[in-house]
């Protein structure tokens, strides 16, 4: 996958998650936590772009585990920080109920589904 077509697609689920969110945060209940969706959007729009040029790098490299860990560690990062984000979060607005983990789980599964797709078009190339 070439970066031109990696940022097109990127801009295209960036602005439908960004719809997507605009419609969620009208909700009453979520209203409230409209900070955390918007900057949660744009933690992942560079997180998947960090990931892409980390992964294309590996996928080129010569040892073919290189992409395997590369992902490996991606995906225990970037649980491992959501789980920091969500419960930092929690500790400091300290909201009355759970909506406000609606559009963050929700921009976490689009960006991870998109995540999947090109992280596996990269390791076909490499192959």
């Amino acid at each position: 996958m070439t970066s031109k077509g990696f940022f097109i697609q990127l801009a295209i689920l960036s602005a439908l998650a960004a719809a997507g969110l605009f419609l969620i945060n009208r909700m009453p209940q979520v209203q409230p936590h409209a900070m955390l969706s918007w900057l949660s959007l744009l933690f992942f729009i560079a997180l998947s772009a960090f990931i892409f040029f980390s992964g294309r790098r590996s996928a080129a490299n010569a040892n073919k585990n290189a992409f395997t860990n590369t992902v490996l560690g991606f995906t225990m990062t970037k649980m491992l920080a959501c789980a920091i984000i969500v419960v930092a979060y929690h500790k400091i607005m300290q909201p009355e109920s759970k909506w406000f983990l609606l559009p963050f789980f929700v921009t976490y599964l689009v960006f991870t589904v998109f995540e999947t797709y090109w992280m596996m078009k990269l390791a076909r190339t490499s192959a």
